[in-house]
């Protein structure tokens, strides 16, 4: 389901930063998204276009904003426009990655995601998930949502989409990757512009992660 079809609900956008597998990183970075407009909030996505096409011909064919490759000054703009979304609210789970090997499976990322699910959802007891897809086979998909619903012992809606087609997915993107750059390398900038609109951040290691 694209953001823009979504009606008047409260919503949660979740992406994530970093790989748990990679040993050459730290942290890895889940963050959510919510608002009742996701309308408005794709509209961040599209003004960045528009602003980036005026300044050159090599931002015209741009398929998805991705932190990662955007520039500083593209990042800033970003977040100032986030800043400006009323009801938006920011939510930050950053994990420690403290030992190795941990695997890259569909009950391992419910695992993670865990922490943060239970603080959108004790907010928002009805709150609908929408997941950038990481995993691409449909049943390893399923098994993230009935990892989390039997981890936090209710159902949930969730749903998994395409970032490059859902811009309200970009902007967890942005999140996550803010996220990682003020963990990983000290830089703080981006989450201070939306500081207000921060709702949850919090640093877990993985070891703690695996008592519960």
């Amino acid at each position: 389901m694209l953001c823009a079809e979504i009606e008047m609900t409260y919503f949660v956008f979740v992406d994530e930063s970093g790989n748990l597998r990679d040993r050459s990183g730290r942290f890895f970075v889940i963050a959510g998204v919510g608002t009742q407009n996701p309308r408005e909030l794709s509209g961040i996505v599209k003004k960045i276009r528009a602003w980036l096409k005026q300044r050159g011909k090599q931002y015209q064919n741009i398929v998805e904003l991705r932190f990662s490759s955007a520039g500083r000054e593209t990042r800033i703009k970003f977040f100032e426009m986030l800043g400006q979304i009323s009801d938006a609210q920011l939510y930050l789970l950053i994990i420690e990655k403290d030992r190795f090997p941990i695997e890259s499976a569909p009950e391992i990322f419910a695992r993670a995601a865990h922490p943060l699910f239970t603080k959108i959802l004790s907010d928002f007891p009805h709150a609908d998930f929408v997941l950038d897809k990481q995993f691409t086979n449909p049943t390893q998909r399923a098994k993230v949502n009935r990892e989390l619903e039997a981890r936090i012992g209710q159902n949930l809606r969730i749903e998994h989409g395409n970032s490059q087609t859902d811009m309200c997915l970009q902007i967890a993107d942005f999140v996550a990757g803010a996220g990682m750059a003020k963990y990983q390398n000290e830089e703080e900038e981006y989450l201070e512009i939306v500081a207000q609109k921060i709702a949850f951040e919090r640093m877990v290691s993985w070891s703690e992660i695996e008592k519960w």
